[in-house]
């Protein structure tokens, strides 16, 4: 459930993505990463992030974490918001969770997942 759930969701939000940048190409890259070897100290991530530091094109980036969606019993959907740079982007992704209907929980503590 962990890690597949987030996965084939990233899958489909490319997907979405996709069409919809045919019709309008977006103002910025977008890259979906799915990441490995959390429990052996971030080393995915670690290595992804090194990789970044070094290009120019990573300048602004922003790390949408998709994880353990669509657990039974499960409660709301986890929306964290842990940095001042993501502010914008927090509350738009919030308002569209919102208008969609929804329901999320908001934290304000380190989460601990593949990121």
């Amino acid at each position: 459930m962990d890690n597949a759930s987030g996965v084939a969701a990233l899958i489909k939000i490319a997907e979405n993505l996709k069409l919809v940048s045919e019709e309008k190409p977006f103002e910025s890259n977008i890259v979906f990463c799915a990441f490995n070897g959390e429990e052996q100290l971030y080393v995915g991530s670690t290595a992804f992030v090194n990789q970044a530091k070094s290009q120019s094109w990573y300048e602004n980036m922003y790390n949408i974490n998709i994880d353990s969606i669509g657990a039974k019993d499960g409660g709301a959907v986890m929306f964290p918001n842990d940095s001042e740079y993501s502010v914008e982007l927090y509350e738009d992704v919030k308002n569209s969770m919102e208008k969609s209907g929804i329901g999320f929980a908001e934290f304000e503590r380190p989460i601990a997942s593949d990121h």
